[in-house]
């Protein structure tokens, strides 16, 4: 029997932990992409007939969703039946770098980080005959599909004058100007490197413990929560700029629907216009009754009590953040 590898990591699936339901047309098999810890796939028929290589937006995201379970981000739940329409939501709604700007920022940092301090060069080795394939390992993780992708934004970053960029030999080396630090800390207060979370919820008496759930899930899993009630509104701001102005500056947003009111579907739905990633949350009850149909395909923390709040956002920061 020819190997099979799974669609959404490109490692292949053992033989022993494989099981095709025929009834429901899904595949589901244990998978571990970081050698230790084994996680549950449950994937559609089409993933393994060669009908999502057929779309046109697979074939250029594919590598993004390989990338991010290597960096150990956790797009799916145990379970969860994987179509292709959720995979490019979970995908677009996430902080995976799925934009130019995105691969261009995840990329300036990655040389920052591998700089030994300011100033310092990180060296990518090209080969030699034009061999590439140990470019390609050392850009694995970094969103990048290939060795002409990666080249063309260290190009980019360097007319942008954020890098200095030079060749000697088979290697090249990139280093970041002053520039480039400069603009590396504009990203750490707002956008894509922000520590700040925009949380969306009701501000009603009723709602104070699972705000503190909220907020201290948000801080353990190493971010700043931004609620709106909290923030100093200047003279000649109104409270819907302030809004606006933090959800820009975030890194990703916490929706709490319970109660159904008007202005945290707003809230969320100019987060989601911004491609800015959300975690929807809603307690069990509300959700089922009261839930708006629109929302309801996108997946919730929906809980029973305060504690399932604080340990389920806790743990879907960790696996969806990055």
């Amino acid at each position: 029997m020819p190997e099979i590898l799974c669609p959404l990591s490109g490692l292949a699936i053992s033989d022993l932990n494989r099981n095709y339901d025929f009834q429901k047309g899904l595949w589901s098999y244990l998978l571990s992409v970081d050698g230790s810890s084994y996680f549950q796939y449950i994937v559609e028929q089409d993933a393994f007939t060669g009908r999502w290589d057929t779309d046109e937006w697979w074939r250029r995201n594919q590598h993004l969703v390989a990338s991010a379970l290597k960096n150990g981000l956790r797009l799916f739940e145990p379970k969860e039946e994987i179509t292709l329409s959720l995979v490019r939501q979970r995908l677009m709604s996430s902080t995976v770098p799925h934009t130019p700007q995105m691969k261009l920022d995840w990329l300036l940092k990655h040389i920052n980080d591998k700089a030994e301090s300011p100033g310092n060069k990180v060296e990518f080795d090209a080969g030699s005959h034009g061999n590439t394939i140990r470019l390609q390992k050392q850009v694995q993780g970094l969103y990048i599909k290939d060795v002409t992708e990666f080249e063309f934004y260290l190009s980019s970053l360097k007319a942008k004058g954020l890098i200095t960029l030079h060749h000697s030999g088979t290697y090249f080396y990139a280093g970041l100007t002053f520039d480039g630090l400069i603009y590396l800390g504009s990203l750490e207060r707002e956008g894509s490197s922000s520590k700040n979370c925009f949380v969306a919820m009701s501000f009603a008496d009723d709602r104070k413990e699972a705000r503190a759930a909220i907020e201290r899930a948000i801080q353990t899993a190493g971010y700043e929560p931004v609620m709106i009630d909290t923030r100093h509104i200047d003279s000649d701001k109104t409270i819907n700029d302030r809004i606006i102005a933090e959800i820009r500056a975030c890194k990703f947003c916490v929706s709490d629907f319970t109660g159904q009111r008007n202005g945290i579907y707003f809230e969320a739905g100019f987060a989601l216009g911004l491609g800015k990633p959300i975690i929807y949350a809603c307690e069990t009850q509300d959700f089922l009754a009261n839930s708006h149909f629109d929302l309801k395909p996108f997946q919730h923390i929906l809980y029973n009590s305060e504690h399932e709040l604080e340990t389920q956002l806790q743990a879907k920061i960790a696996a969806w953040i990055q």
